[in-house]
Formats: C-alpha cells, structure tokens, sequence
C-alpha cells in the first residue's frame, strides 16, 4: 500500500485535500464548513484528477447549496 501524499487545493467552492492510494488520486472536502464527503477522482493521472476536481467542486456545490 502507497503512503498517502496529502496537497490542498481551494476549489471554487469547497476546499479540497488531495491524496493519492495505491495511485489513485482521491479528494477529502470533509473539512469544510458543509461536508463535501470523500470522493475518488477515478483516475491515476495528476492533471486528470485536478479537472475531475473542477467537476466535483461544482458538483457539489449544486448538490449541498
């Protein structure tokens, strides 16, 4: 199992903490003040995952107000 590499990205809306597992990038926005919850980027690829993030945050945004 891979060490997780821990990086902070403030997104549009959610503040987002990016970490890596066995190289699949995951995004952490259970620390805000909504709980965005923990979600996977779907994808081993850094540049992949920060434009999956884009999506998420927005996602999230429509889903928690």
């Amino acid at each position: 199992m891979n060490k997780p590499k821990n990086q902070t990205i403030n997104g549009k809306y959610f503040k987002w903490k990016i970490f890596e597992v066995n190289n699949v990038f995951y995004a952490d926005g259970r620390s805000n003040p909504k709980n965005a919850r923990k979600h996977s980027l779907g994808t081993k690829d850094r540049e992949e995952a920060l434009r999956n993030l884009h999506t998420l945050d927005e996602a999230m945004a429509i889903e928690l107000g």
